[in-house]
């Protein structure tokens, strides 16, 4: 639910609709770089270590959120969090299915997390 929460935090910020948008385009596309990342590694990197890198900079970026009230820091908390993100869900899903299966594990466990993109949301919205 935090990915979904962020713009509401922008402008709690009182960001522009537009630097919250652009910030969190952009912060996609840095995402997509974490995953290319893991691409990358692959296996030359232990999955535990991995998740666990990612992790941190999970919660580095929730304190940069946090902790800052400019569009800077949001702009890099987002971008942040979308890196480390993407770059523990390779990880993630290859434990699932270590490349000795079919990959449906895989496709299965994309389609939970765009299943958990939607109802996320859906079950934060009443805590806001």
């Amino acid at each position: 639910a935090v990915w979904s929460l962020v713009e509401r935090y922008g402008r709690s910020l009182e960001l522009t609709a537009q630097s919250i948008a652009t910030a969190l385009a952009g912060a996609l596309l840095v995402g997509a770089c974490g995953g290319l990342l893991a691409a990358r590694l692959g296996t030359s990197i232990d999955r535990v270590r991995a998740v666990l890198f990612a992790a941190v900079g999970l919660i580095a970026a929730l304190a940069v959120l946090f902790s800052n009230t400019n569009v800077t820091g949001f702009v890099i908390a987002a971008a942040l969090y979308q890196f480390c993100w993407n770059f523990a869900v390779g990880y993630q899903l290859s434990e699932v299915d270590p490349g000795v299966g079919s990959g449906s594990a895989i496709v299965l466990g994309l389609t939970a997390q765009s299943a958990g993109i939607g109802l996320g949301p859906a079950a934060a919205s009443p805590l806001i």
